[in-house]
């Protein structure tokens, strides 16, 4: 189980997005949406707004966080659909 991050350094709701995931030590993939050769990826996923978070479990999306987040929410993310973990 991961967390992949889709985000952007010039992106405030990143930075804190990335802070909350690396504090909580869950394993995660950070991609920079910004960058020319991620553009397929994002495409691929439906990447529109940032911050854009998927809890990733064998390459199977299980769910999309989509926008800021709180600390409160990913918390709640991990209890949901990290339990196993």
């Amino acid at each position: 189980m991961k967390v992949r991050l889709f985000g952007s350094k010039e992106c405030n709701e990143c930075i804190k997005a990335f802070i909350l995931i690396q504090k909580s030590r869950v394993d995660f993939e950070y991609i920079d949406a910004m960058e020319d050769d991620t553009q397929d990826l994002c495409d691929e996923n439906m990447v529109d707004e940032l911050p854009h978070l998927q809890f990733i479990d064998n390459s199977e999306i299980l769910m999309e966080h989509i926008g800021p987040i709180t600390a409160n929410e990913f918390h709640q993310y991990i209890i949901d659909y990290l339990k196993d973990y």
